[in-house]
């Protein structure tokens, strides 16, 4: 008889929402698997839609059936699927048009998973409900059978009603092991709570913050920590900075302390004017990053994490915070000509405006390494963050209104800048890049990203 619950890993939906969620590389040290899922859909235009859920990647086709009976409180009804894409489908997940922040809930439970001889068997049970107005309670037994019989390494959740179908903003996965085991913490069970993204690359654990949480330690930790604070916003011309980026080595973390987890928000853009400072971010009492400056017009660029970038005329940066990021670039244009200085970034200083080409400077470059850490590349790839291992990257200047070329946003997430040919964009989410500046008073520019906070410790 199994008895104990481990978490494996979870995962949370950001902005802008996803087409699917995979769990990759499940460890096989467990007896049975259970998923647990809140979801919401984006765009199907209905109360309730569908999801899928596929096995080591197999795609549509003979491998997966099912069976379900729902009701509703005044109707029953059955369905049986074969030979379909899915083996979990059928009024799933709640839709777009219900009500604002309703969720449905799944939970999924697969036994026998790592066995090569058998067939899987899954159990499922959910319910979908309309704050009071409809409501679905489906069960469903189901089996994924491809013939030649393989252990579940990795399972993948598909938004199921258009190609273009999306999870919602906040929607979560939670897959947990199932084992016999009643004496010993299994070595691929995380030793602590808390996390929008928990998992491992086999030589330590990540939790990573995307929303303000609470890191528990399941036990006595020496942990490493991340800290990047939100990226500034691009101003009508300077490009944000991006947020302080901050990291320590071997903190000692008490078994059953909680930590407070504050993920600083990106500063917002403007349509004119001076872009707002990106949030601090803060792990308990121990560290804080400072938010990225935003980008300014006609005065010296904000000071932050790293310094957001210069206007024109005014010749002074905006200063970067010690440790922590780079200062912004700056502009010394004069008369009609409209170029800007982009943000600073943590891995390197804005690029400065040029007078002669009217050309923006690009946002400072993020980083992939940081002190006290080292590279950064596998943690992002572990926990789907960053930008090809880099994060907080600085926002690009705006270009000017007729003939400016904008600047380019700095690696690890930087938003470009804008000008009359080229819409700016916003510092990539959770990278604590900032936002892109603009060089046309009737176009906005944009918001700095989110901040992160990541835990990692041995397994």
């Amino acid at each position: 008889m199994t008895t104990t619950m481990n978490l494996i890993a979870k995962q949370t939906v950001g902005s802008g929402g996803v087409a699917s969620v995979t769990f990759s590389n499940i460890p096989q040290t467990f007896t049975d698997l259970k998923l647990v899922m809140s979801l919401r859909l984006v765009a199907n235009g209905d109360n309730f839609g569908n999801t899928k859920i596929s096995f080591n990647g197999t795609p549509a086709g003979s491998v997966y059936s099912a069976r379900n009976i729902r009701g509703n409180g005044s109707a029953v009804a059955s369905n049986n699927f074969a030979s379909q894409d899915s083996v979990f489908n059928n009024y799933s997940v709640v839709g777009s048009t219900a009500t604002s922040s309703v969720f449905s809930s799944s939970d999924i439970y697969i036994t026998n998973y790592t066995s090569t001889t058998n067939a899987k068997s899954l159990s499922v049970d959910n319910v979908t409900e309309n704050n009071g107005t409809e409501a679905w309670a489906t069960l469903y037994g189901s089996l994924w059978n491809p013939g030649t019989q393989a252990a579940i390494t990795s399972i993948t959740l598909t938004a199921n009603y258009s190609a273009s179908e999306l999870y919602s903003e906040f929607s979560e996965f939670a897959l947990y092991g199932i084992s016999n085991d009643t004496t010993t913490q299994n070595p691929t069970t995380p030793y602590a709570s808390g996390g929008d993204v928990i998992t491992t690359d086999g030589t330590y654990w990540y939790h990573a913050f995307k929303y303000s949480g609470v890191f528990t330690p399941l036990k006595d930790l020496s942990a490493d920590l991340l800290v990047v604070a939100g990226g500034g916003g691009g101003g009508d011309l300077g490009g944000g900075g991006a947020g302080g980026v901050l990291a320590f080595a071997s903190q000692s973390l008490t078994v059953g302390t909680a930590s407070t987890c504050t993920i600083g928000a990106g500063g917002t853009g403007v349509t004119g004017g001076d872009g707002v400072n990106g949030g601090n971010s803060q792990f308990a009492s121990l560290t804080a990053g400072v938010g990225g400056g935003g980008g300014v017009g006609y005065a010296q660029g904000k000071s932050g994490g790293s310094g957001g970038g210069t206007g024109r005329v005014i010749a002074y940066i905006g200063t970067g915070t010690a440790g922590q990021g780079n200062n912004g670039g700056y502009s010394t244009n004069t008369g009609d000509v409209r170029t800007a200085g982009g943000g600073g970034g943590a891995g390197g200083v804005g690029g400065n405006a040029t007078q002669t080409s009217w050309a923006s400077g690009a946002g400072g470059a993020g980083t992939n390494s940081v002190t006290n850490w080292g590279a950064l590349s596998s943690m992002l790839t572990a926990t789907s963050l960053g930008v090809s291992g880099y994060i907080a990257g600085g926002g690009g200047g705006g270009g000017d209104d007729v003939a400016g070329t904008w600047g380019a946003g700095g690696s690890g997430g930087g938003g470009d800048g804008g000008s009359s040919g080229h819409t700016a964009t916003a510092g990539v989410a959770n990278t604590g890049s900032g936002g892109g500046g603009v060089g046309v008073r009737t176009n906005s520019s944009k918001n700095g990203g989110a901040g992160l906070i990541v835990v990692r410790y041995a397994v």
